[in-house]
């Protein structure tokens, strides 16, 4: 009976983690759907998408290895940190919500490793 339990939160854990990251994909796109003058060519608003789809091929890698997912978009967040250290508005906003799933894929890891 226990054993049920562990697969049923290591299930939920797995599904958690893919919804935040399609959650995190879908709020780094809307920057390039909100760019800031509305005259941007294709290049341009393709561009602003480059970080949403780095995020996909996150997704993709870690669809079945949670570990990758927790150890990429920590890696993710930190690196966005780094690059934007002067505006800790930003870092905020963009890498927070990146630790946090990072935090979601370690949860899955942890939970798939004792089911």
């Amino acid at each position: 009976m226990a054993a049920e339990g562990i697969a049923a939160t290591a299930g939920i854990a797995r599904w958690c983690a893919r919804l935040a990251s399609f959650a995190v994909v879908i709020f780094l796109g809307l920057f390039a759907v909100e760019s800031q003058d509305g005259n941007e060519d294709l290049l341009g608003r393709f561009m602003h998408l480059v970080p949403a789809l780095i995020v996909v091929a996150l997704l993709v890698l870690a669809w079945k290895r949670p570990w990758i997912g927790a150890l990429g978009f920590a890696v993710l967040a930190l690196l966005y940190a780094w690059m934007a250290h002067d505006r800790w508005d930003w870092v905020l906003l963009i890498s927070g919500p990146l630790l946090l799933v990072a935090g979601v894929h370690v949860w899955a890891w942890i939970a798939g490793r004792e089911g």
